[in-house]
């Protein structure tokens, strides 16, 4: 049997309506609908104390920070090398080549 696009076109639409109805019925049964008030609002005083993995340690940025000058000052220096190199190759290959 010969479909027309049409009917094709009919189809798909149903079965993309159908998996968004499921899709949507099973979000809507696995969360909780909450109400306005009984969510607390998103403010500094309400959030408390940070957990002691996120809160801030000025020694250990410190630490981070430096680890990253001396990887910085090490790819510079690397490159500086590479560069001196290069110029020194070119250098014999123009005047002496």
């Amino acid at each position: 049997m010969k479909r027309t696009n049409e009917e094709i076109n009919r189809l798909r639409k149903a079965q993309k309506e159908q998996a968004r109805q499921a899709r949507s019925a099973a979000s809507s049964r696995m969360t909780p609908m909450r109400t306005a008030q009984s969510r607390m609002a998103r403010t500094p005083a309400n959030r408390g104390q940070p957990s002691p993995e996120v809160a801030f340690s000025p020694k250990q940025a410190k630490m981070k920070w430096t680890f990253i000058e001396k990887r910085v000052s090490g790819f510079a220096s690397t490159l500086a090398k590479l560069l001196a190199s290069l110029m020194t190759s070119l250098f014999h290959f123009l005047f002496h080549g």
